[in-house]
Order: structure tokens, then C-alpha cells, then sequence
């Protein structure tokens, strides 16, 4: 399966051939503003906060499950979900180990991508809300709480800067080519179950974080 192509927005993120089929209950998570074109189902907040740059929510006619990850999912049988999808937003989520789990009970296989923690340690924001920090090895998503002193405001606001010229924009995001996406973006098919790891300790994870201290 290629996780990366020339084709459509954000380097053909949406256009990966996920082999689903008619009928399968597909959901995606977190994704209201930038919906998953195959959903049935969108689990996400209600609030249009500022970590959502101002952008209403897509729902079209998909089930819309409003709330928390993990509360919406509490009330979910089991393998309900024949797919699941979500993009940028396990970084966000306050309970990720549990949600993980939740998630892999309550669907079947998936997809998900988030910033890689180079780029997070460039761009990132305080406004974004993000709370974790996370990486991918060896199919094992490794993930540690964001220390609050791993955020620097004007490197991140000089990105936006940058962002805002529409030509490096496009390249940079992979807008109808591949770009540079496949650089700062991790992005893992799962089936079954969501291998994780959790650390409590960030510098044990990376360790340049101790320069940061």
C-alpha cells in the first residue's frame, strides 16, 4: 500500500487505496473540518475553537457522534467499524493511550498520520494544543506527554510566516503533487490492533530534548 502519491491534496492522502468496500462502516476521527471523503461516521467536538483555525465542521450526511473520543466510543460495540481514519489529531487527544485502545476494539483496521516530532518541534504552537509527541518504529507508535518548555512561539509563528506564501504552501502540504509532506508527516496502516508504547520520560524517548531543558 503506498501511504504517499502525486495525486490530489496533502500528497494524496485521501486518495490511498484503502481496499474498502460498499456497505463498511467507515469513521473518521477528528477530522469534522477536512472530512474523510469514504465516512459514514465522524466522531468529533462540537466546539469551533482556535485550534481549528476558524473552520466549521463538514459533516454532509455522515452520522455525526459528538464528544470526547473515548466517551463516544464507550458506547460502541465491538469491530464496529469496518475502517478507521484520522489525521493530525491523536496528537490533540488528552487520554491517547486509552483512546488507542478504545480504538482498536472498536475498529477493525485503520489509518492515522500526525506530525512528525522534528516538525513539531519547529512549527508547533501553543494555540495548536497539541500534547503529545510521537514517532513510529518498526510499526510500534512510541508516544510521551509534550513538555510545555518544548514550544517555541516564534519559531512557530516564523513557519506561519513562510506558510503563507501559497506557492511553498503547495509544495510544502503536496497539493496535486507530492511535495514535501513524505518529510514531516508520519502516516501508519494498522489492522487488528494499534501497537503503542508509552513513555513517561521524553528525553528517553528523544533525546535532544535534554538540550531543551
Amino acid at each position: 500500500m503506498e501511504l504517499f502519491s502525486d495525486k490530489g491534496p496533502y500528497s494524496g492522502r485521501w486518495q490511498i487505496d484503502f481496499g474498502l468496500s460498499p456497505g463498511d462502516k467507515v469513521v473518521d476521527i477528528g477530522g469534522a473540518t477536512r472530512t474523510f471523503p469514504p465516512s459514514t461516521h465522524v466522531i468529533d467536538l462540537l466546539d469551533n475553537s482556535k485550534e481549528r483555525y476558524g473552520c466549521g465542521l463538514e459533516i454532509g450526511n455522515r452520522i455525526f457522534m459528538a464528544g470526547d473520543v473515548c466517551d463516544v466510543l464507550k458506547g460502541v460495540e465491538d469491530d464496529y467499524f469496518d475502517f478507521c481514519y484520522s489525521a493530525h489529531t491523536f496528537e490533540h487527544i488528552e487520554d491517547l493511550p486509552a483512546a488507542l485502545e478504545l480504538i482498536s476494539r472498536k475498529c477493525k483496521r485503520g489509518y492515522y498520520a500526525f506530525p512528525g516530532y522534528e516538525f513539531e518541534l519547529m512549527q508547533s504552537q501553543r494555540k495548536f494544543g497539541h500534547k503529545w509527541l510521537c514517532e513510529i518504529v518498526g510499526g510500534v507508535l512510541r508516544i510521551v506527554r509534550r513538555p510545555q518548555n518544548t514550544v517555541f512561539e516564534e519559531m512557530g509563528k516564523a513557519m506561519e510566516i513562510i506558510m503563507a506564501n501559497p506557492r511553498f504552501k503547495n509544495v510544502w502540504e503536496g497539493h496535486g503533487c507530492r511535495g514535501f509532506r513524505f518529510l514531516w508527516e508520519i502516516r501508519h496502516y494498522w489492522e487488528g490492533h494499534i501497537e503503542y508504547e508509552v513513555f513517561s520520560d521524553p528525553v528517553e524517548l528523544f533525546p535532544q530534548l535534554a538540550y531543551m531543558e
